[in-house]
């Protein structure tokens, strides 16, 4: 008996050893004639060698018959055997295989062992002769049919789920005796960039439609840059069926206009029309601007329009276009180097003859012109992807002069005031404006801090935009700790221009929560202190401003949005920046404590009167925010993170009640979030109806006044506090005897704190007696379910 048992379980594990060897790769339809061509790989997915002596190759057309008897042939463990015919190269048997062809009907392939295991392969439809697979007969599940030169190919080596539908594939890379090559067919799609206060931010999703995810690093992204690689970033692990959405951020870009184009490299992509995405966004402010205009001429004369590069980055303007008020388009095409003007004409010829003195390679003409108007006009200048690289209007009286130019003031300014030329040839083409009335003038441009070891390193880029260069000039720098109005200088110093606008110095990290540092420049020469200001931020774990309250699943049709609580007013933090995981929000500050973020002004209108508000202080730009949840961080304009936190649909699972923030001074941990309770489903504007300063280590009751005498019109005020966020409460009255004469509330929601007011009636509406009444508390707390009872005494008295 041990020795027939000692059989059964080595028949068992050569049964097992031989289902591991299976057909890994065929290929039935070669180029040219099939006589000498045709093959088939077999491999061992099991972890022993396997004598392949006796095993037999049947095929099948009507039915299957042998057509090779293999002879001692060994396949080692993950290993490959190679059959095939007289033209197959490295073939480690060559023999005559007359594979069938599926024109019209099942054709299949089928490999037996000595003890009777078997792997058949069937391919085409319909299966008129009843062939059997390996678990069914006849069979219903069929490989593809392959064309001319393509093989049919396991999707995993060696994996066989006895399912010809889902285990092959035809590869246009046939590969005899080697692993199995799955194309899979990688897309970009969704390119989002968005510009934050220190970096660009850049999302791309990335689409893996196959079976097989693609491995850690095997496909890449190739980021440029005007043209110029930048920079390559390895991809993780794409999941099969599944979308991606990788997130790189681009720093230390000069200020100016960039064409970005992403590329997704990965070797076995059969498609790469589908991997590249192109854009094109702007760093840091605009570089260019619509800097000057003729658009009243006398005959022989034309309009023109002048624009200025006023970055240090040339800007190729391919098919950029000028839109005026009627949304009719000026297109032109060139290159604008830095620091220049070039004026954009519809004749060049003809302008040059009015302007002799005007550089050829400084004019360019347009394909096509939108005549302005002479009164009032709107003007943008745009890229062909849409982006707004600058605006301008003007409005000017009937008496304005012909061929007499408006000239913007100062180009360096977003928000230039716009006169006429006052130079002797009434325009200044090409040349800086007669009205830039400054001839020496500092700007801080950029300011920023961050840690450098045991220091904070600030940094500067100061730059002369002036006529004239101012050679040395102060620098202070001051310091405001937390919501302090008072400053201390920390830095000065007396600093040259060597060539470079960036200047940096060092102080000791601060131990303050938030630090304001403000930046002044200081030079007799200047002609323009306004622009002499710069800001950077430090925070130590502080919430100046934090998200207070979440209406991310409103009632059908009604808006979601989100609130922000000021808790310190900072001296000069403007604003802060809201990132969702789709969206950036700019939000200004004011002397507002609330501020509500919506997606339009109608959202807006909508929560004035929806919620009873008189005013509020409401910001339009928050396109949407997810049900499911989503993360949310705030910044700060230096890019130092508020808060940054998760929301979960737990907080508030009913339609139209706002997820409310239980302390704003405490981190957005969940449990210091939950649902109002306030009747309207929300707060917007106003305190959190679940607001508590701190929770109380015990429940407690208290009456107040007490005695009190209803007959002369008193109340008493009955207080209470529980150590949980919400609760279920009931507060009762009760006589001496035990008898219930006035339930105050029943089964109602509170926060950790609550208050209510008994006019010393029954529930009926009748004067009770002059007497001692009992005041019973109950409250069931919705985190722990724990039950809280307090018990308390008040007297009615005359």
């Amino acid at each position: 008996m041990k020795q027939l048992g000692l059989l059964l379980i080595f028949l068992l594990i050569t049964q097992y050893i031989c289902a591991s060897v299976v057909i890994n790769e065929v290929l039935y339809n070669p180029y040219g004639t099939p006589s000498g061509q045709q093959w088939i790989e077999l491999f061992n997915a099991s972890g022993q060698t396997v004598n392949l002596e006796g095993w037999q190759i049947s095929v099948a057309g009507q039915y299957f018959h042998p057509v090779l008897a293999l002879p001692r042939l060994l396949i080692q463990p993950g290993g490959f055997v190679l059959i095939g015919g007289d033209y197959v190269e490295g073939a480690d048997l060559y023999a005559d295989l007359d594979l069938p062809f599926s024109d019209d009907h099942t054709a299949g392939i089928r490999l037996t062992s000595v003890s009777g295991y078997t792997d058949t392969i069937l391919y085409g439809e319909p299966n008129t002769n009843n062939l059997p697979d390996d678990l069914n007969d006849p069979a219903h599940s069929f490989a593809p049919v392959t064309p001319q030169g393509h093989s049919l190919a396991r999707i995993v080596d060696g994996l066989d789920t006895n399912d010809n539908a889902n285990d092959w594939f035809v590869s246009g890379l046939p590969t005899p005796g080697q692993s199995n090559i799955y194309l899979t067919d990688l897309a970009l799609n969704d390119l989002q960039i968005d510009q934050l206060t220190d970096r660009v931010s850049i999302s791309v999703r990335i689409h893996n439609p196959g079976v097989l995810a693609v491995p850690h690093n095997e496909a890449s992204l190739r980021i440029f840059l005007n043209g110029e690689h930048h920079s390559t970033y390895l991809l993780p692990e794409l999941l099969p069926e599944y979308q991606s959405t990788e997130i790189f951020f681009l720093t230390d870009l000069t200020a100016g206009y960039y064409s970005l184009n992403i590329s997704l490299s990965y070797q076995y992509d059969p498609n790469p029309s589908n991997n590249d995405l192109s854009a094109t966004f702007i760093a840091g402010y605009s570089p260019l601007v619509i800097n000057e205009l003729m658009f009243k001429q006398s005959a022989g004369n034309q309009e023109w329009v002048e624009i200025y590069n006023r970055s240090e980055l040339p800007v190729e303007m391919t098919n950029f276009y000028l839109e005026d008020a009627a949304a009719t388009r000026t297109y032109f095409s060139g290159l604008i180097p830095l620091k220049t003007y070039m004026v954009i004409c519809r004749y060049k010829e003809q302008f040059l003859k009015t302007f002799p003195y005007v550089d050829s390679e400084k004019v360019i003409e347009s394909t096509s012109w939108a005549i302005l108007n002479n009164d009032f006009e709107t003007l943008a200048l745009i890229d062909q992807e849409g982006n707004i690289l600058d605006y301008a209007e003007y409005a000017t009286p009937a008496s304005y002069p012909h061929d007499v130019s408006l000239e913007r003031i100062n180009p360096y300014d977003d928000y230039s005031a716009w006169d006429r030329s006052i130079h002797p040839k009434f325009s200044t083409p090409a040349a800086p404006n007669s009205l830039l009335p400054l001839q020496y003038d500092l700007l801080i441009a950029e300011s920023s801090s961050q840690i450098e070891g045991n220091q904070l390193l600030h940094t500067l880029e100061i730059a002369n935009i002036g006529y004239q260069d101012i050679p040395d000039f102060s620098l202070i720098c001051y310091l405001y700790e937390n919501d302090d109005q008072t400053d201390t200088i920390i830095f000065e110093e007396h600093l040259y221009h060597t060539g470079s606008n960036q200047f940096s110095f060092t102080t000791p990290i601060p131990t303050a929560s938030y630090v304001t540092y403000r930046y002044k420049v200081e030079s007799e020469l200047d002609l323009d202190p306004s622009n002499n200001y710069g800001f950077s931020y430090f925070n130590n774990n502080s919430p100046p401003v934090v998200i207070n309250e979440i209406m991310f699943q409103p009632v059908v049709g009604e808006p979601r949005w989100i609130e922000l609580k000021v808790n310190s007013f900072i001296k000069y933090l403007f604003n802060v920046i809201l990132q969702t995981e789709r969206y950036t929000v700019n939000v200004p500050l004011t002397d507002h404590e609330y501020i509500l973020l919506v997606n339009s002004p109608a959202d807006s209108l909508f929560i004035l009167q929806h919620y009873q508000l008189s005013a509020a202080y409401i910001i339009t730009g928050l396109t949407s925010i997810y049900v499911s949840g989503e993360e949310l961080t705030l910044y700060d304009p230096s890019g130092n993170v508020l808060e940054n936190f998760r929301y979960d649909p737990v907080w508030s699972k009913t339609r139209g009640v706002s997820a409310e923030r239980i302390n704003p001074t405490l981190p957005a941990t969940p449990d210091n979030w939950a649902h109002s309770i306030d009747h309207r489903g929300a707060t917007p504007g106003e305190v959190n109806s679940i607001y508590t300063p701190f929770f109380p280590s015990q429940a407690s009751l208290s009456l107040s006044p007490n005695p009190f005498s209803p007959f002369r019109g008193e109340r008493t005020i009955i207080s209470f506090e529980l150590p949980e966020r919400l609760s279920r409460v009931n507060c009762r009255i009760f006589d001496l005897k035990g008898r219930l004469v006035n339930t105050i509330i029943d089964q109602e929601i509170y926060a950790a704190y609550g208050t209510m007011i008994w006019d010393g009636r029954k529930d009926d509406g009748n004067n009770l007696p002059v007497g001692v009444y009992i005041v019973l508390l109950e409250a069931t707390g919705s985190d722990t379910e724990k039950v809280y009872r307090k018990q308390g005494t008040v007297v009615i008295a005359r």
